[in-house]
């Protein structure tokens, strides 16, 4: 029995399928004309940098988006804290509109017309007694000043 077998033939002018795009990337990368180096261009010692630059751009737009952030929170609270000022002052105002009312409604001219016709009660002739907590001193104050008096002594 015979077995056959495929040669590969590869011709050295056309190359193989892998050849033709190798050649095709080479040409993208290195340039054509005159001057075409035998290796691939290395990148620059300065590419890096690049990333770097953009790096430090979005930090700085991230901090300035920060600041305009900030100025405009600012300015929300102070117009916030105008409105509760002026509202402060309309509730003082009311407060002491209120506080005259009650004490023009708890005014003596006013209750004791009031507590004669509707109850019945009238003014006392006598003056009110007012009691008040004694201590040590105010005794020995009344003992002294009662033994001068005693004594004719002004």
């Amino acid at each position: 029995m015979k077995t056959s077998r495929k040669k590969s033939r590869a011709n050295s002018r056309r190359g193989t399928a892998n050849s033709r795009f190798l050649r095709a990337r080479n040409r993208a990368i290195r340039p054509s004309g005159p001057y075409r180096p035998s290796h691939k261009p290395r990148p620059s010692r300065y590419a890096g940098l690049s990333n770097f630059w953009i790096i430090v751009f979005l930090i700085g737009l991230a901090f300035s988006l920060g600041q305009i952030w900030k100025a405009h929170e600012v300015a929300l609270l102070c117009t916030r804290l105008d409105g509760l000022r002026s509202q402060q002052r309309n509730l003082e105002e009311q407060f002491l509109s209120l506080q005259l009312k009650f004490e023009e409604i708890t005014a003596y001219h006013r209750i004791e017309p009031l507590a004669r016709e509707k109850l019945g009660m009238e003014t006392s002739p006598h003056p009110p007694v007012i009691i008040a907590p004694v201590d040590n001193r105010f005794m020995a104050f009344r003992r002294k000043t009662a033994a001068k008096y005693l004594r004719g002594q002004d």
